[in-house]
């Protein structure tokens, strides 16, 4: 338990958010799939008060941070490359060469 039975917790800004607040226990919880190319931060703003006379009170400030996993599939230019090549050949000669896609977001 969080406090007393005379405390509270209640959030006073909240963007939408995959992020779940249990006010009595203090605990932040992830309760969906976070995606950083979609949200890499988030903010929330919290009130304390106590049941005291008088009431006093006090705010804080929480910023989630989410670090980026490795979800991106790198993607050929094409699904099947085929190449013909002599069998007198130079060594060395270049015989294909390949293009890759590959997602990274702006840091």
């Amino acid at each position: 338990m969080f406090g007393d039975d005379t405390s509270a917790l209640r959030i006073c800004e909240l963007q939408e958010i995959n992020i779940n607040i249990f006010l009595l226990a203090g605990v932040i919880a992830v309760i969906d799939s976070l995606d950083y190319e979609s949200a890499r931060e988030y903010f929330l703003s919290i009130l304390a008060t106590d049941g005291g006379t008088p009431p006093l009170s006090n705010t804080a400030v929480v910023r989630i941070n989410v670090t980026d996993a490795n979800d991106n599939v790198p993607v050929f230019g094409m699904d099947v490359y085929h190449v013909e090549i002599a069998e007198d050949v130079k060594v060395g000669h270049n015989v294909l060469q390949v293009t890759l896609m590959i997602s990274i977001p702006n840091k």
